[in-house]
């Protein structure tokens, strides 16, 4: 392996974890500022749905 693909493959283990953080970061803003009432039952389950799925696709990264 040469020193240009062990950067090439660092920029890549890069842009995964920054992706990553980004995701956990919008995850974690999105737990903190959830209403836990009945009324808002639907909608935070709505948004647990999309980030669960968001986290989904970047497992497949």
């Amino acid at each position: 392996m040469d020193c240009n693909e062990l950067k090439h493959r660092e920029k890549i283990y890069l842009d995964y974890l920054n992706e990553l953080t980004q995701t956990i970061n919008q995850a974690q803003i999105a737990f903190k500022t959830q209403v836990l009432t009945d009324e808002n039952e639907a909608q935070n389950l709505k948004q647990l749905n999309d980030l669960h799925q968001l986290l989904l696709a970047k497992h497949n990264l």
